[in-house]
């Protein structure tokens, strides 16, 4: 297992930090908040990436739609405002430059799409960016396995490529994880069914059915799960109503299970595929353990203007070095090409 190195900083002036020290100036402590918030920041990162694509490349998403400099991809919850993206034409090949990210609009896509939403970038785009390249965070080399694992490119039912740097053709049949072809179609209760007992094939006895899977998933199909529930239309008897109210067909929230497994809904999931993850076959190597980057106990770094003298503010870094991975591709299960309802 290959690790992967990561680096997030944060940067904090010390006026901002001396007029927040205390609750006699202000109702928040700056530095405590601004910390937190780089720590939610590193996790969302780490999420977005374990939900890129199959190349585990540190791709984010591929670019849909641009109109001036609004650029359009599938899934904007994986990027965050104010950071740094690099541009590859494709996984391998060399970065076109880099963007900055203004704002992002998650329900909005941009002029002349239907779905996905708006990346609104800061300056000038990189020459020669173009529908279908690709977004991947900076710094990585944009080649095949040189990021953090995905779910995807650990659950993948194929015989070629690599998991794990061990070919897949050299173990046909034994690196695959099994999965069902939605092919646009909407999830439902029997191909629900249909995928559990494809898994319950290729594992020992009766240990598919003891498996304790997690149904993680995006928003899309909690939704189309919804609406087969809408669909099912229960039986009202009215003469069991009570008051001059018409009964309300729907629950404050979706249902936290799907055929008992619970379910974990990720913003920055990829629409049309379920995953179930049998989380106790996961695990997380670890080369150097997330946290603060520290020089002689130190934590922050004081920071230097253009003439080399001090200036007034501080870096904090977190970094990280590690890998997620399973113990065998075929510990799991995931549907893909399910339908996406309209509108979401």
């Amino acid at each position: 297992v290959q690790a992967a190195f990561f680096l997030a900083c944060t940067e904090m002036t010390d006026l901002a930090m001396s007029a927040t020290d205390s609750p006699k100036k202000a109702v928040g402590d700056y530095k405590k908040n601004n910390l937190e918030k780089q720590i939610s920041q590193f996790r969302n990162m780490c999420e977005s990436l374990l939900n890129s694509d199959q190349n585990a490349a540190g791709v984010y998403d591929t670019v849909t739609a641009i109109s001036g400099t609004q650029v359009g991809v599938a899934n904007p919850n994986k990027f965050q405002a104010q950071k740094v993206y690099q541009v590859l034409p494709a996984v391998g090949q060399a970065s076109r430059g880099a963007i900055t990210i203004l704002n992002i609009d998650v329900n909005t896509a941009v002029a002349g799409q239907t779905t996905g939403g708006t990346l609104y970038i800061s300056g000038v785009l990189p020459p020669g960016m173009t529908t279908g390249d690709l977004l991947v965070i900076d710094g990585s080399p944009g080649i095949v396995n040189s990021s953090l694992g995905s779910l995807q490119s650990n659950q993948l039912d194929s015989n070629t490529g690599a998991w794990n740097n061990l070919q897949r053709s050299a173990f046909p049949g034994q690196l695959k994880t099994p999965h069902l072809a939605m092919n646009s179609f909407a999830i439902t209760p029997s191909a629900f069914d249909l995928g559990l007992l494809k898994m319950r094939r290729v594992l020992p006895d009766d240990e598919g059915e003891e498996a304790d899977l997690l149904a993680h998933m995006g928003f899309d199909q909690q939704q189309s799960l919804s609406n087969y529930a809408y669909m099912a239309n229960p039986t009202i008897i009215w003469n069991q109503e009570k008051g001059d109210r018409n009964v309300d067909m729907m629950k404050k929230m979706a249902a936290e299970t799907v055929s008992g497994y619970k379910k974990l809904v990720s913003k920055q999931a990829t629409q049309g595929r379920i995953d179930m993850l049998w989380l106790s076959k996961w695990f997380r190597g670890e080369l150097q353990p997330t946290g603060p980057l520290t020089r002689n106990g130190q934590t922050e770094f004081q920071t230097y203007g253009d003439d080399g003298g001090l200036d007034f503010s501080v870096i904090n870094y977190i970094w990280g070095g590690f890998q997620v991975c399973m113990e065998q591709p075929k510990f799991g299960l995931y549907y893909d090409g399910c339908g996406v309802p309209s509108g979401v």
